[in-house]
């Protein structure tokens, strides 16, 4: 099984994303973010195997989420 996780601004797209990859088998969607904090920690959490990523996806992240 390959984890995706969604990372747009953009909530058609995800969307839309999520609707194409729900169509391929072995594919499970683990999570999405509309900000770049929500990406940070929501692959932190659910550690995919791919991030389909908005390169220019607003927002800012706090160096200590990396810290452990």
């Amino acid at each position: 099984m390959l984890h995706v996780f969604i990372a747009d601004d953009d909530e058609q797209v995800r969307f839309g994303l999520r609707t194409l990859l729900s169509l391929t088998d072995n594919v499970e969607i683990v999570g999405e973010a509309d900000r770049i904090d929500r990406l940070v920690s929501g692959t932190l959490l659910s550690q995919p195997d791919v991030v389909l990523l908005d390169w220019e996806l607003p927002g800012r992240v706090d160096p200590s989420v990396f810290e452990t």
